[in-house]
């Protein structure tokens, strides 16, 4: 049995999938098996990995029978492993360098009581590297006292740049943007973790991808937040940070009436917290919303659709 279960879902993509395939295959790190879970409706990752792959003893591909959806697809990738350890590695993202995987696996081999590896990650967009992604210190004290603090800022980003030992818990598929941010808090409940404080990781941050249809989505953010709220509800910390994430998307969607929220998300009950947070935001606080977006405004039109990148080198927690 191999020491590694590395489960790239596949959707569509040809090239960024060879990308992340060989990645893996350069490591030093070798005692590991690829997993491919192929959710495009036609055949060209299929006859890619017959031209390319098929004569690797390490690797299995699955063809799924009707497309599942990205979180889906995740899981079933995940499925089909049968190592201990579990590496999700999404079909457009790829390891930094030849020591990536193993500089994942060493604090297992290290020490048995590990159950959860996070490490930072560079983002790209193309070939031009815009940022490394690091936790700030107040961040990770934030996150050693409680880790649903990631609901509010989630500074572990995608699933590639994790590496956990197997369970049975699953990503939740009634999400689509706060999926990652959930299977972290759910998995970290009961479960020791370990912070590599360098990048392994490239992560593709490119427009197109299902990350920019979620984050300009506000339907779609506000019912996953309703939907966690109910999920969390006997859990006071969590609901607190994700109330604090909620604030945000009031801030950047003008979101101060009940109604316009309720017909945004076409939910007809309102959570009672939310409720609460809404009528409790002051004119002072909106004047300062106000400041927020016409700052940011400002800085798209001056630094282009990466302004976030420049901004957090001046206000690190944006």
């Amino acid at each position: 049995m191999p020491e590694v279960s590395i489960c790239i879902p596949a959707f569509n993509n040809p090239g960024y999938l060879v990308r992340a395939i060989d990645s893996v295959l350069i490591q030093s790190f070798t005692d590991y098996e690829i997993i491919v879970t192929d959710d495009t409706l036609g055949n060209n990752i299929q006859e890619l990995i017959k031209i390319k792959y098929s004569s690797l003893k390490n690797f299995r591909y699955f063809k799924n029978d009707k497309s599942l959806g990205p979180v889906a697809n995740w899981n079933k990738a995940i499925s089909y492993a049968n190592s201990p350890l579990i590496k999700l590695l999404h079909h457009d993202d790829w390891f930094c360098d030849k020591d990536s995987l193993a500089e994942f696996v060493r604090p297992f081999l290290n020490d048995s009581k590990v159950d959860f590896v996070f490490c930072q990650s560079n983002h790209y967009d193309g070939l031009k590297l815009l940022e490394t992604k690091r936790p700030g210190s107040k961040a990770l004290d934030a996150f050693k006292l409680d880790h649903s603090y990631l609901f509010y800022r989630n500074f572990i980003i995608a699933p590639s740049s994790t590496i956990h030992r197997k369970t049975n818990l699953v990503y939740d598929a009634n999400l689509s943007w706060l999926v990652d941010v959930d299977y972290y808090v759910a998995y970290l409940k009961n479960s020791n973790y370990y912070y590599i404080s360098k990048p392994l990781i490239n992560l593709n941050i490119s427009k197109g991808r299902l990350t920019s249809y979620c984050e300009n989505n506000p339907k779609l953010l506000i019912q996953e937040c309703f939907y966690l709220l109910t999920q969390y509800n006997n859990d006071s910390n969590a609901t607190l940070n994700i109330l604090k994430y909620f604030r945000k998307l009031v801030r950047l969607h003008k979101l101060y009436n009940v109604e316009k929220i309720k017909r945004i998300s076409e939910c007809k009950e309102m959570h009672a917290d939310v409720e609460n947070l809404i009528k409790n935001i002051t004119l002072i606080d909106r004047f300062f919303d106000l400041l927020f977006r016409i700052t940011s405004r400002a800085a798209l039109l001056v630094l282009g659709p990466n302004y976030k990148i420049y901004v957090r080198k001046i206000l690190p927690y944006m």
